[in-house]
Protein backbone atom coordinates (compact mmCIF):
# COMPACT_ATOMS: atom_id res chain seq x y z
CA UNK A 1 0.00 0.00 0.00
CA UNK A 2 1.46 3.34 -1.08
CA UNK A 3 1.65 6.24 1.30
CA UNK A 4 -0.40 9.33 0.48
CA UNK A 5 1.63 12.49 0.20
CA UNK A 6 1.19 14.65 3.27
CA UNK A 7 -0.91 17.81 2.91
CA UNK A 8 -2.64 16.83 -0.33
CA UNK A 9 -6.06 16.77 1.38
CA UNK A 10 -5.87 20.48 2.21
CA UNK A 11 -5.65 21.77 -1.36
CA UNK A 12 -9.35 21.30 -2.31
CA UNK A 13 -10.39 22.84 1.01
CA UNK A 14 -8.17 25.90 0.49
CA UNK A 15 -9.47 26.35 -3.07
CA UNK A 16 -13.09 26.10 -1.90
CA UNK A 17 -12.56 28.67 0.88
CA UNK A 18 -10.81 31.00 -1.59
CA UNK A 19 -13.75 30.81 -3.99
CA UNK A 20 -16.21 31.68 -1.20
CA UNK A 21 -14.09 34.64 -0.08
CA UNK A 22 -13.88 36.01 -3.64
CA UNK A 23 -17.66 35.61 -4.10
CA UNK A 24 -18.38 37.31 -0.78
CA UNK A 25 -16.16 40.30 -1.58
CA UNK A 26 -17.72 40.63 -5.05
CA UNK A 27 -21.27 40.58 -3.68
CA UNK A 28 -20.36 43.13 -1.00
CA UNK A 29 -18.82 45.49 -3.56
CA UNK A 30 -21.84 45.21 -5.87
CA UNK A 31 -24.26 45.94 -3.04
CA UNK A 32 -22.34 49.11 -2.15
CA UNK A 33 -22.00 50.32 -5.73
CA UNK A 34 -22.85 54.02 -6.03
CA UNK A 35 -25.84 55.12 -8.03
CA UNK A 36 -28.75 57.47 -8.34
CA UNK A 37 -31.28 57.74 -5.54
CA UNK A 38 -34.25 60.09 -5.43
CA UNK A 39 -36.51 61.88 -2.99
CA UNK A 40 -39.56 63.83 -4.10
CA UNK A 41 -42.01 66.21 -2.49
CA UNK A 42 -45.16 68.01 -3.53
CA UNK A 43 -44.61 71.77 -3.47
CA UNK A 44 -48.00 72.97 -4.69
CA UNK A 45 -51.45 71.89 -5.86
CA UNK A 46 -53.58 73.96 -8.21
CA UNK A 47 -57.22 73.01 -8.78
CA UNK A 48 -58.01 73.12 -12.50
CA UNK A 49 -61.64 72.07 -12.11
CA UNK A 50 -63.60 69.80 -9.78
CA UNK A 51 -61.99 66.67 -11.24
CA UNK A 52 -58.42 67.78 -12.08
CA UNK A 53 -55.42 69.28 -10.28
CA UNK A 54 -51.98 70.34 -11.40
CA UNK A 55 -49.30 69.25 -8.97
CA UNK A 56 -45.78 70.69 -8.78
CA UNK A 57 -43.22 68.15 -7.62
CA UNK A 58 -39.55 68.67 -6.81
CA UNK A 59 -37.31 65.62 -7.27
CA UNK A 60 -33.79 65.57 -5.79
CA UNK A 61 -31.08 63.13 -6.85
CA UNK A 62 -29.53 62.27 -3.48
CA UNK A 63 -27.20 59.67 -5.00
CA UNK A 64 -23.74 60.07 -6.42
CA UNK A 65 -24.49 59.36 -10.09
CA UNK A 66 -26.75 60.83 -12.76
CA UNK A 67 -30.09 59.00 -13.09
CA UNK A 68 -33.66 59.19 -14.37
CA UNK A 69 -36.37 58.98 -11.70
CA UNK A 70 -39.70 57.22 -11.90
CA UNK A 71 -42.03 58.22 -9.07
CA UNK A 72 -45.58 57.33 -8.09
CA UNK A 73 -47.89 60.27 -7.39
CA UNK A 74 -50.52 59.46 -4.77
CA UNK A 75 -52.90 62.34 -4.11
CA UNK A 76 -55.44 62.01 -1.31
CA UNK A 77 -57.97 64.04 0.61
CA UNK A 78 -58.31 63.75 4.37
CA UNK A 79 -60.02 60.46 5.04
CA UNK A 80 -59.00 59.21 1.57
CA UNK A 81 -62.48 59.88 0.13
CA UNK A 82 -61.05 61.64 -2.92
CA UNK A 83 -57.83 60.52 -4.57
CA UNK A 84 -55.74 60.47 -7.73
CA UNK A 85 -52.88 58.25 -8.88
CA UNK A 86 -50.35 58.72 -11.65
CA UNK A 87 -46.68 58.19 -12.43
CA UNK A 88 -44.01 60.79 -12.93
CA UNK A 89 -41.57 59.56 -15.53
CA UNK A 90 -38.82 62.10 -16.09
CA UNK A 91 -37.85 62.79 -19.69
CA UNK A 92 -34.19 63.43 -18.81
CA UNK A 93 -31.69 62.28 -16.22
CA UNK A 94 -30.86 64.36 -13.17
CA UNK A 95 -27.21 64.91 -12.19
CA UNK A 96 -26.14 63.82 -8.71
CA UNK A 97 -26.99 66.40 -6.04
CA UNK A 98 -29.35 68.39 -8.27
CA UNK A 99 -33.10 69.00 -8.03
CA UNK A 100 -35.64 69.37 -10.82
CA UNK A 101 -39.21 70.67 -10.68
CA UNK A 102 -42.03 68.99 -12.62
CA UNK A 103 -45.68 69.91 -13.18
CA UNK A 104 -48.29 67.30 -13.93
CA UNK A 105 -52.06 67.55 -14.31
CA UNK A 106 -54.00 64.64 -12.84
CA UNK A 107 -57.55 63.37 -12.51
CA UNK A 108 -59.17 63.14 -9.06
CA UNK A 109 -62.07 60.88 -8.09
CA UNK A 110 -65.55 62.02 -6.99
CA UNK A 111 -65.15 65.55 -8.39
CA UNK A 112 -63.06 66.14 -5.26
CA UNK A 113 -60.05 68.03 -6.61
CA UNK A 114 -60.63 70.82 -4.08
CA UNK A 115 -60.33 68.33 -1.21
CA UNK A 116 -56.84 67.07 -2.06
CA UNK A 117 -54.14 68.22 0.38
CA UNK A 118 -50.34 68.19 0.24
CA UNK A 119 -50.16 66.77 3.79
CA UNK A 120 -52.11 63.63 2.92
CA UNK A 121 -50.46 63.08 -0.47
CA UNK A 122 -47.09 61.50 -1.24
CA UNK A 123 -44.60 60.94 -4.06
CA UNK A 124 -42.38 57.89 -3.47
CA UNK A 125 -39.59 57.34 -5.98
Amino acid sequence: MADRPRGSGWLPFVILISVFVVLGVTILELSQRPGASFTASIKSLKVINSARVTVRIVVVNTGDQRGTPTCAIDLESRGSVDWGEDNLIANASIPAGREVSYKQTMAVTNQGAGNITIGTSKVPC
